[in-house]
């Protein structure tokens, strides 16, 4: 159990089982890299989501129709204001737009910290299957050590199965959670996943007896998931507190603890004289994000750092093990918005001992005993600086921000709005700038004026606009001072009807990548049209006018789409639709390709609608 050698990768989690497809995926996290959300549709359509050095893919066209493919099925809730500042701007970020869902956690000094994902599959000759990722790990390219648990089965109409329904509760409050109001559309998505979750027969993982969702802070009720007593404890968090560890300490004497160094070294003595065993990684597996070597891919660098979450409670020959998003902190488990899951079984799989492993292979082996150093004073100019940073974003995310578009001449003014009225005061110096992250900061930042009500505007292109805004906070408290950026995803009133057409246009450079697009869309497993062709009267002379040298790929994937998988021909019509309203789309396409594009859309209008 956890063994440093037993690695799983979120992306290898995300894929459809063999004969499935995605059909929806509903995820949560508490902070957001775009870049790393890019690469979650390359998983779902199939394609190998690295290259052969554990390198993203870097092809354009493959992420463009990957992303064409699930962004409207993609569903991401994160915490407002913790979508992380990418350091380049790709034009794909804007595809992602609508996928992404703002949150804020009931109350006002919680936050949202669940990292979900529920997945659903579909094929054309075997039930709907659900898969439930719950983790310790943001949306990121972090690369710290986290645990991942996989849940999987297949939805069984006209069951009840009780035990789903706190997953199923979780899931249908998001929506209400969302900082701006989301589309009926979406809420209608998520009713119908949360219908389907509370049949879904989940497979129990190796040695478990039986798992319990612990969704917390969603709703005003009890959100202390762990029992009155335990004989025995372990916590492995990154982050802790006194009042969480205590209050963890009255259930058993018999305490131990994992956790980052520098976390241990802030809690009072007396806490951890208590603790039957405290660890921290070894010294060179708990570096920081930021003090890993990054002369190394980042894919295939080491993990660094601790972030995993995990509670192991022993009572008599059994053991649970509660694995999600959780640290051992007050926050966590009395304001934040949390997920976890319990797994009961025996002492010998899910206890202390089972947990830690042997010093040679187990989790024991990348751990050390904790020493308290010598501790630094705590600077308390710096302390309210970096308080004074959360204070002014919680304040920003309140004033309704809206981007609001208005033609001017053959581009566009994007001026910022407060929907409220409330202005910000800070409580210390302070500025804030911001821009569209199509901008580069050197020339697109504007100062955010705090004081008006339509604090920033900008000139901006066609295929600049996006309704992701960043912005960067600096402030200054006697010598201290902080700085933080991040980015909003602000609703973009008044955009151009045909925007989404745009940016197709605009990613595509020329044919051969258009005749790649479309080849992608119409891959499927079966390579034969069964002489529907010469049913239509398209055999090889029409392919020939396609002005491939030839080359019938395309026109074969056309004909064995009609025959065989119909609903691809849809998502090519919008899209040929979409290059045709540009004064250069229809350029972009094949020569000679409406000769066959027109029958087999015609055929397929006769056949299904």
């Amino acid at each position: 159990m956890l063994s440093p050698d037993d690695r799983a990768q979120l992306l290898d989690a995300l894929r459809p089982p063999e004969g499935y497809s995605l059909t929806r995926a509903i995820a949560t996290s508490y902070s957001l890299d775009l870049l790393s959300l890019l690469t979650a549709p390359l998983a779902f359509t199939f394609f190998d989501a690295e290259d052969s050095e554990g390198i993203p893919s870097r092809d354009p066209v493959a992420l463009l129709h990957a992303i064409r493919s699930h962004a409207e099925h993609l569903h991401v809730f994160c915490q407002q204001g913790r979508i992380a500042v990418p350091a380049r701007h790709q034009p794909l970020f804007q595809q992602l737009e609508g996928s992404i869902v703002e949150v804020r956690a009931p109350g006002s000094s919680g936050v949202f910290h669940p990292k979900l994902w529920v997945l659903r599959f579909a094929s054309h000759d075997a039930p709907v299957r659900y898969r439930v990722l719950v983790s310790s790990r943001n949306l990121t390219f972090d690369r710290s050590w986290d645990v991942l648990l996989t849940l999987e089965g297949a939805a069984q109409p006209g069951r009840h199965i009780a035990g789903n329904t706190p997953l199923a509760e979780f899931v249908a409050a998001l929506p209400r959670l969302a900082a701006r109001p989301v589309s009926v559309d979406l809420r209608r998505t998520v009713a119908g996943v949360v219908r389907e979750l509370r049949t879904v027969s989940f497979e129990k993982p190796p040695g478990c007896d039986r798992f319990i969702f612990h969704p917390i802070g969603h709703k005003p009720e009890a959100r202390w998931p762990f029992p009155a007593n335990a004989d025995r404890a372990l916590v492995i968090s990154p982050f802790v507190n006194t009042g969480c560890l205590k209050r963890l300490g009255q259930m058993t004497d018999r305490f131990s603890l994992i956790g980052r160094s520098e976390e241990l070294s802030a809690l009072p003595p007396s806490v951890l004289k208590e603790a039957e065993g405290v660890w921290s990684l070894r010294p060179e597996l708990d570096l920081l994000e930021d003090e890993v070597d990054d002369t190394t891919d980042g894919a295939s660098a080491p993990p660094a750092g601790l972030h995993a979450k995990v509670f192991s409670l022993e009572r008599g020959m059994e053991a649970s093990l509660y694995v999600g998003s959780a640290n051992a902190t007050t926050a966590a488990f009395d304001r934040n918005v949390e997920f976890l899951v319990e797994l009961r079984g025996a002492r010998r799989d899910f206890g202390h001992d089972a947990l830690l492993g042997d010093q040679r292979t187990g989790l024991r082996s990348l751990l050390q005993e904790f020493k308290a150093d010598e501790r630094d004073e705590v600077d308390e100019d710096q302390r309210r600086a970096e308080a004074a940073l959360e204070d002014i974003r919680d304040q920003i995310a309140q004033l309704g921000l809206v981007a609001r578009c208005e033609p001017d001449g053959d581009a566009f003014r994007v001026t910022l709005a407060c929907a409220s009225h409330g202005l910000l005061r800070p409580k210390v110096e302070a500025e804030v700038a911001c821009r569209p992250i199509t901008l580069p900061e050197e020339t697109g930042a504007r100062p955010f004026e705090l004081e008006r009500a339509e604090p920033a505007q900008f000139h901006l292109s066609a295929p600049a606009l996006t309704s992701f805004f960043a912005f960067t906070i600096r402030v200054k408290v006697r010598r201290a001072s902080a700085a933080q950026s991040f980015v909003f995803n602000l609703p973009l009133q008044g955009e151009p009807p045909d925007r989404a057409a745009e940016l197709l246009r605009r990613l595509l450079k020329n044919r051969e990548q258009v005749l790649a697009l479309l080849l992608m869309m119409l891959s499927g497993e079966n390579l034969v049209a069964d002489g529907l062709s010469e049913r239509l009267g398209l055999g090889g002379a029409a392919a020939e006018a396609l002005g491939f040298g030839g080359d019938v790929t395309l026109f074969e994937a056309l004909v064995r789409a009609l025959d065989r998988e119909p609903e691809r021909l849809k998502g090519l019509e919008r899209t040929i639709r979409e290059l045709k309203t540009g004064a250069a789309g229809e350029d972009l396409l094949p020569e000679g390709f409406d000769e066959v594009w027109g029958p087999i859309w015609a055929a397929h209008q006769e056949l299904h609608g």
